[in-house]
């Protein structure tokens, strides 16, 4: 999982590297799966249990569509959920792209989106139940007067296609299943406002995989966790 870890950073820095406005989403889709066999320098990749998932403008309201042939506009905001896959053992990570200057609606929810995220993954520990860490991304999103009620993450690993999930726990309200030292989760917080065509109706997605240790968590990837601004 940590080999998987190293390779989704290596595969978010060519995604992000490799976007830019009027190339095709399958072409850019090709570059990541370059990057997902090729791995890093000390250990190549694998498969992952996913295909890139690469949403973009108004299509970023929508989680888990893969590529289109349609060009990427300048002046929106692409949504990244990649994965990085060793031996089938899969790492993803979440990361979103503004294509010129972002609004500041999208600011203000990418500030609240990492603000919750780490409050979620600060409540994780071997005993705290899946509710709780949920309910410690919920009182964030709470006071800035945002709402999702729906999970933020769930346990993955080894697995194949169609996806990298184990089907063990959710983190999510009212899941009592508590966390264990070994376990490792998908801590996925996307906020889904519309088609992100009108004010107010911004799009964000932000995750991390962590493992859960014995005082807490560690996280599998090393990557920049901020809304990225490409000019």
């Amino acid at each position: 999982m940590r080999r998987a870890g190293k390779i989704v950073d290596q595969v978010m820095s060519v995604a992000i590297e490799c976007l830019h406005p009027g190339m095709r989403e399958n072409n850019l889709a090709g570059r990541i799966m370059q990057a997902q066999a090729q791995g890093t320098k000390d250990f190549g990749g694998s498969w992952p249990s996913s295909v890139p998932l690469v949403l973009t403008g108004p299509r970023a309201a929508y989680p888990h569509l893969p590529w289109t042939e349609g060009i990427i506009p300048n002046e929106t905001s692409i949504a990244f959920e990649l994965a990085g896959c060793y031996l089938r053992y899969n790492a993803a990570l979440a990361r979103t792209v503004s294509l010129g200057k972002p609004s500041a609606g999208l600011v203000r929810l990418g500030d609240t989106v990492r603000e919750g995220l780490q409050a979620a993954m600060s409540a994780m520990k071997p005993g705290v139940t899946c509710h709780d860490v949920w309910a410690a991304w919920q009182a964030v999103l709470e006071r800035e007067g945002f709402g999702k009620h729906s999970r933020i993450g769930y346990s993955l690993g080894l697995n194949y296609h169609p996806t990298w999930l184990d089907h063990t726990a959710s983190l999510r309200s009212g899941e009592q299943v508590e966390l264990r030292e070994g376990m490792c989760f998908h801590v996925l917080c996307g906020m889904w406002a519309g088609d992100g065509t009108k004010k107010g109706e911004e799009n964000y997605t932000l995750s991390e995989t962590v493992l859960v240790t014995p005082t807490g968590i560690e996280t599998l990837a090393n990557f920049e966790r901020k809304l990225f601004v490409k000019d």
